[in-house]
């Protein structure tokens, strides 16, 4: 067992679980199968080491016979694991040939020292290695909740988003890739979206993300001409309907709107639109 410095918490590590004791009793509690020798807090993680093997096994007549240094590698090697319980993820794990004689915390590393004298010191890599590692191995979800938890600002995060989106994209899966390049909206380049769903004729996908934009105030006269070409095109007067008389402030060029919908022959969208706006030449 050790004690949480942060937050005051008692953490027992047992052979089923890692359990967390605060002032009001038990708290969570993380399943981790295993025997443990040793636990200890390390920044956002739980440092564990496993015993050898030796401690659940007897050594045999033959083993012992045997008498090679594999045979004594074996009953020796301790395994070394660093968790991080909150995001549930393994940072870090590896097999000491030593046994683990101390784990302590000092200058902000992790030391482990081995019954045969040996240091090992562990230091956490930088946020964006962390990032990076992440992205090889695709794990975006798990980067979005890291960088949610590190507190780091809306532009940051918006970046994950859509490195997220991309991959998704790539998969083909358009319309998760969608909601992720919608969360990212607030700073991100229309046309590199816009063009992606237009290469693959996903019309709806590429309806949801201007109607976004104009929620945002982020479209131009263009993207207004696009998204009603878009309705015209699936001849979904009601989607039509319910941009134009959407309301609150007007999220549209006017001119545009009034002129695609003559264009398209909705002729009384375009008077509600004139009349609505006082354009009563048009």
């Amino acid at each position: 067992m050790t004690v949480d410095k942060a937050t005051h918490d008692v953490v027992v590590a047992r052979d089923d679980a890692i359990y967390y004791y605060g002032l009001h009793g038990r708290g969570p509690c993380y399943a981790f199968e295993g025997p443990k020798k040793l636990v200890s807090i390390y920044k956002d993680y739980v440092a564990l080491v496993s015993p050898p093997q030796n401690n659940s096994l007897t050594r045999s007549a033959p083993l012992r016979a045997f008498g090679s240094n594999q045979a004594d590698d074996l009953f020796n090697t301790s395994s070394f694991t660093l968790l991080n319980t909150d995001l549930k993820f393994i940072a870090h794990s590896e097999a000491l040939t030593s046994q683990v004689k101390a784990l302590f915390v000092e200058w902000g590393d992790l030391f482990i020292l081995t019954l045969d004298g040996k240091l090992f010191r562990y230091h956490e890599k930088t946020f964006q290695q962390k990032l990076d590692l992440l992205y090889q191995r695709n794990l975006y979800v798990l980067a979005i909740n890291l960088a949610q938890k590190a507190g780091v600002d809306s532009i940051q995060q918006n970046v994950i988003f859509r490195k997220y989106g991309d991959f998704l994209y790539q998969k083909g899966d358009y319309d998760t890739a969608m909601q992720q390049y919608l969360r990212a909206i607030a700073n991100t380049e229309p046309s590199h979206i816009i063009r992606k769903f237009l290469d693959t004729q996903r019309i709806h996908n590429l309806i949801e993300y201007l109607e976004e934009l104009h929620e945002h105030h982020k479209a131009t006269s263009d993207h207004t001409t696009l998204l009603l070409n878009c309705y015209a095109k699936l001849k979904d007067v009601d989607k039509l309907e319910a941009f134009i008389k959407s309301p609150g402030d007007l999220k549209f060029d006017l001119d545009t709107a009034i002129s695609m919908c003559r264009q398209g022959g909705y002729y009384d969208q375009a008077a509600y639109l004139a009349r609505k706006h006082d354009e009563h030449e048009l």
